[in-house]
């Protein structure tokens, strides 16, 4: 199981942080950005072989799914 950024979109973040602080804000004053986008991959033969329980839902949700 894994959760992974959207690198492209990190990278936005980082340009609009970096334009406010080019715009005069207080760097200090900008929260921690977390990312926006987020991916799931499940790899099941993996978490077979370790005797693991993924519910369906969990399944149905992934971005990606090994099999």
């Amino acid at each position: 199981m894994c959760l992974s950024c959207d690198h492209e979109d990190i990278g936005k973040q980082t340009a609009e942080i970096a334009n406010r602080i080019l715009k005069g804000e207080d760097p200090g004053k900008i929260p921690v950005a977390i990312p926006r986008k987020v991916s799931l991959s499940l790899n099941l033969k993996t978490v077979k072989q370790i005797g693991l329980r993924v519910s369906e839902n969990t399944i149905r949700s992934a971005d990606e799914v090994i099999r």
